[in-house]
């Protein structure tokens, strides 16, 4: 009986870390395979001026397919699965470990647990999303792959070039994944105490992750089209750098384009969160409860 119940109960608890590490993985790898595109055409938007030769979400589509080849759409999609797979990996861990401490029915809870783990997730992936952004632009045919990438840039630019707009990433990842958690258990909760509870409860996550990802776009997108700029950017004559930081990014947006120029590439980013955040967190959902019932008939 200890054997099996205590032994056993321990054994699934650790394990069950582990499994969070891997459907948050999973989760994330595929939701990143299906939503690169947009991602692609969000950079290439963002990372233009006033100038910019893209004059909407299907023009810049069509136009990066005729130029460089349908396939250029999915660029940096090996950066993407690096940093997403295992990005996610962690964020859920940290998540569900974090919940089991918290009250996960107080708002201030799952706003402090979402944004204190997606922080600690953005800080050690930053040079991947460098990486990744890098190779979403026209700056593709620079590197080999994402190892020459990471060693090239530290090579020619220094180790503070592979986490250039870490301070814009974490004001965009922070607030958005924190913002993102809670009106994810909100908008959840309301569907399964309302007429609609009958659908299945992957409908519910599904469609709870997709409104969810909207919101936190329109709210945090400024942030991420600083964070694009910054890490973008290549040394001017002289070593110089046009942005010279997230407030210097800021004030030069507003100067040159506008309130416009901190809402580019909106669009395209609000369809791309909200088919990642719907798609990784319904999958993150079903395998964490398909472990459960595994582990539960393993060990009764």
């Amino acid at each position: 009986w200890y054997q099996r119940r205590v032994v056993g109960g321990f054994n699934s608890a650790v394990g069950m870390k582990k499994h969070n590490f891997v459907a948050g993985s999973v989760a994330g790898a595929i939701s990143t395979t299906i939503v690169q595109p947009f991602d692609v055409i969000r950079t290439r938007i963002q990372g233009q001026n006033a100038l910019s030769p893209y004059k909407g979400v299907i023009h810049a589509a069509q136009l990066v397919a005729k130029n460089e080849g349908i396939v250029a759409l999915w660029n940096g999609l090996g950066a993407s699965m690096l940093r997403t797979g295992f990005g996610a990996g962690c964020y859920f861990t940290l998540l569900s470990w974090m919940q089991g401490y918290v009250d996960k029915n107080s708002g201030l809870h799952n706003f402090a647990t979402g944004a204190f783990a997606r922080v600690l997730v953005t800080s050690v992936t930053c040079p991947l999303t460098v990486v990744k952004t890098r190779f979403e632009s026209t700056l593709r045919n620079e590197y080999g792959g994402v190892f020459n990438a990471l060693l090239t840039i530290h090579r020619k630019e220094g180790l503070k070039s592979l986490f250039s707009g870490i301070i814009p990433t974490i004001l965009r990842d922070g607030p958005s994944s924190g913002l993102y958690f809670l009106s994810y258990q909100k908008i959840r909760s309301n569907i399964q105490s309302s007429s609609y509870s009958s659908y299945s409860s992957t409908s519910i996550n599904f469609v709870s992750g997709a409104i969810s990802g909207v919101l936190v776009t329109l709210a945090t997108h400024p942030a991420d089209v600083v964070k694009t700029r910054v890490q973008l950017q290549r040394p001017l004559e002289g070593g110089a750098l046009y942005y010279n930081g997230t407030l210097d990014a800021l004030r030069k947006i507003w100067r040159d384009e506008g309130i416009h120029g901190f809402y580019k590439g909106v669009s395209a980013r609000a369809l791309r969160k909200a088919g990642q955040a719907a798609v990784s967190w319904t999958l993150f959902e079903d395998i964490v409860k398909l472990v459960d019932r595994t582990s539960t008939a393993r060990f009764n």
